[in-house]
């Protein structure tokens, strides 16, 4: 027991190899010490030596078997991906207790790991006839449905769980099938019977607005936006980009530009925000301003390659601070090497440098990528 002891404890301190030293003289005095065999596997997982763990997990398993490290054992199998292996530990459990429902999810979410949807489906049916709460089974099930492309099973299961109470996933669910079959009106109606204190709500929100939006209803969808703004319904930061993009469509910019600053004074750290303000300023020929936005965005995620881009590529254009635009869309570069933008924005740097056949370089491989 002493070496258990002190093998734990330089585990502990992360020293692998006196601990595995400790857990091995613990065998030589006792071959069927299930602990030893247990330490040794967790240790060959803090090497990161998954075959011998599993050469420890096994032997474990066949001196003591028991469900609680069946269950260590199926969730070591699943973070080397071998789902037949995963699935097998949890049948193994399932075969002496059958009502673990640790198990059956596990289980189930094994099968759908190897795409067999059809026993998924059977193992969700046996369980939903235990489970307290069958409708959120019958949530899963739907999903498995739209991932095999069954929409319409996934509805009429969904229709059935909305029908029996208040289940937002169920609706929200069900209103994005709706939508996507064209039957708008039925999925507002939905949509809004969807509680403010649900976790579905702001998608609901989005959902509505771009339905609206879809009926080229701009002012509907300014309205519906400025009432959850406004009563605090909905906190999404995004919320503000998207307020001011429509009031830009609808040509009342300077709108557009104050609630994008108030968005900003609400969540200062919000990269994002100052991302689209930035191009919104952009889009109004205010590139002074949009540059000031960007280099705030570095300040809070140096390594944003479209604001690196943005202002790299502003400052060749503008035939000013060259040496640093070009350190900017190098940098881009090496984040989005790929990027046919990032590329041509260097070609364009190269150009303002008068280095030309560098230029020409980098401008046709971006015309590749476009």
């Amino acid at each position: 027991i002493s070496r258990l002891r002190l093998g734990v404890l330089f585990s502990q301190q992360n020293n692998i190899s006196e601990a595995e030293k400790m857990f091995r003289q613990a065998l030589e005095l006792n071959p069927q010490s299930l602990f030893a065999h247990l330490y040794l596997a967790r240790l060959a997982i803090q090497a990161d030596d998954m075959d011998q763990a599993e050469v420890w997990y096994s032997k474990a398993l066949a001196i003591n078997w028991s469900v609680e490290l069946s269950l260590e054992v199926a969730e070591f199998y699943g973070s080397r991906k071998e789902y037949a292996k995963v699935e097998h530990q949890y049948r193994e459990i399932m075969s002496q207790y059958p009502d673990d429902t640790r198990a059956s999810l596990g289980l189930i979410h094994s099968l759908v790991l190897q795409n067999k949807k059809t026993e998924a489906i059977t193992e969700l049916q046996h369980l939903r006839k235990k489970s307290s709460d069958p409708s959120q089974i019958d949530i899963f099930t739907a999903r498995l449905h739209l991932r095999s492309g069954e929409t319409e099973k996934a509805a009429q299961l969904l229709e059935s769980v909305v029908s029996q109470g208040d289940e937002p996933e169920a609706i929200y669910m069900l209103a994005v099938i709706l939508y996507q079959e064209k039957e708008v009106v039925r999925a507002m109606e939905l949509l809004e019977t969807i509680n403010q204190q649900s976790d579905y709500y702001e998608d609901s929100l989005y959902l509505r607005v771009r339905i609206l939006l879809d009926r080229n209803k701009k002012m509907e969808a300014v309205t519906l936006i400025k009432k959850n703004m406004n009563s605090g319904m909905a906190s999404d930061p995004d919320l503000y980009s998207l307020l001011a993009s429509l009031y830009v469509e609808l040509n009342r910019e300077q709108e557009g530009y104050d609630i994008m600053a108030s968005g900003i004074e609400q969540y200062p750290e919000n990269p994002n925000l100052h991302y689209e303000y930035g191009l919104l300023l952009e889009r109004g020929d205010r590139q002074e301003e949009a540059v000031v936005q960007m280099q705030k965005v570095l300040e809070l995620v140096p390594d944003h390659a479209e604001a690196l881009n943005y202002i790299g590529y502003t400052w060749a254009n503008k035939n000013i601070n060259l040496k640093q635009a070009l350190e900017y869309i190098e940098r881009a570069l090496k984040l989005k090497p790929e990027s046919g933008y990032i590329l041509d924005s260097l070609g364009w740097i190269y150009f303002r440098m008068g280095e030309l056949e560098k230029a020409e370089r980098e401008i046709l491989k971006a015309l590749e990528q476009n």
